[in-house]
């Protein structure tokens, strides 16, 4: 079985409306859609983020992180 997951930041339904994408393609794309806000719309929790992967990748590479990113 396959999967496929595609992303976008055009309108799609717009551009099926204006025939400049294929309706039957967005017909099969659109069988499970969500969508997930940009960081531009979550920047609150873009500075705990940047610490969770600051630390994740520092533990990989065993490194120690600098506590002043922590405050």
């Amino acid at each position: 079985m396959w999967r496929l997951v595609a992303a976008t930041n055009r309108n799609l339904e717009k551009m099926v409306a204006d025939r400049e994408f294929r309706s039957d393609l967005f017909y099969r794309l659109n069988v499970f859609r969500f969508r997930i806000p940009s960081l531009r719309e979550r920047k609150k929790i873009f500075p705990y983020s940047l610490v969770y992967f600051v630390q994740k990748f520092a533990k990989q590479m065993q490194k120690q992180m600098n506590r002043y990113l922590l405050q």
